[in-house]
């Protein structure tokens, strides 16, 4: 049933493509990620692909690759699937919506969460409103708080943009996301293991 509305949906009336540089504090850039958004009507799919590696003297200390797809209708989230690899050892989860809620299969087992749960994959400003996030590489569920807001000027690519600043609180996440005035994130920052990491927008392409 899920793969069916994966097919359905894989015909876009246009396509958004966001491609991210994956920044470390003191290695510098370690990877990318991509978030390519193909809208048809009430539908729209998310496929998120990320790559990074970690070098310190030349000798890999971390890899972690993702690849993830989102499906969305008339806003609500009705299906997930997606792998993440992380130093060699692969976990995959898949999601569904089924009547008022939403039902996670993945590493913790399978989990029931409120319909209106959002994965924490900032691609548009929706999130600012979302209560309940999971968490894309473990499924774990938790209330989430966002907050801010405020005008803030970065440098992104050279330009000085102007976005909005939002943080982004629950249990596990700690996270900042700036959006444009177009509701893009420009710039998404995650701690990660005590480490603050950074994806900055580095290109935006558009196609019918």
């Amino acid at each position: 049933m899920l793969a069916a509305l994966f097919v359905v949906a894989a015909t876009p009336a246009s396509t958004q493509t966001l491609d991210y540089d994956v920044l470390h504090p003191w290695l510098g850039k370690i990877g990318t990620y991509e978030n390519t958004i193909l809208r048809q009507g009430a539908t729209v799919t998310i496929k998120s692909r990320m790559r990074v590696v970690a070098r310190i003297l030349g000798i890999v200390v971390h890899r972690e690759y993702a690849d993830r797809i989102e499906l969305w209708r008339d806003g609500r989230l009705i299906g997930f699937s997606g792998v993440t690899t992380i130093n060699g050892d692969s976990v995959s989860m898949q999601g569904q919506a089924r009547g008022n809620v939403f039902v996670i299969t993945g590493p913790a087992g399978t989990i029931t969460a409120p319909a209106d749960v959002t994965p924490n994959n900032p691609w548009s400003c929706d999130f600012i409103r979302g209560t309940t996030v999971f968490a894309v590489n473990t499924g774990t569920v938790e209330p989430v708080r966002v907050t801010g807001g405020q005008p803030e000027v970065l440098d992104i690519a050279g330009r000085e943009t102007p976005t909005r600043h939002y943080r982004v609180e629950s249990a596990s996440t700690h996270a900042q996301v700036w959006l444009n005035d177009q509701c893009v994130p420009v710039r998404m920052d995650v701690i990660n293991n005590g480490t603050n990491i950074s994806l900055v927008l580095t290109q935006e392409t558009e196609a019918p």
